[in-house]
């Protein structure tokens, strides 16, 4: 009976596995390099601070940037 079962589950594994041929596709991402920060910069740049709780239940941040996208 051991052996029986022992075949079957054999068999299973062995018709369950198949053979798949895979494509993959290779995407090019263009990267924008950002200009290096510059003292002058550093003394007149402005830095935000936002409580996103405050946009969204959920903290989602794409809401706080359509609220500065607008």
């Amino acid at each position: 009976m051991k052996k029986q079962i022992t075949l079957l589950l054999s068999l299973a594994l062995f018709l369950g596995c198949k053979q798949e041929t895979r494509t993959e596709i290779i995407e090019t991402v263009s990267t924008n390099t950002i200009a290096p920060i510059s003292p002058e910069l550093m003394e007149t740049g402005i830095i935000y601070e936002a409580n996103i709780r405050q946009y969204s239940q959920k903290a989602h941040l794409m809401r706080l940037r359509k609220t500065f996208h607008s």
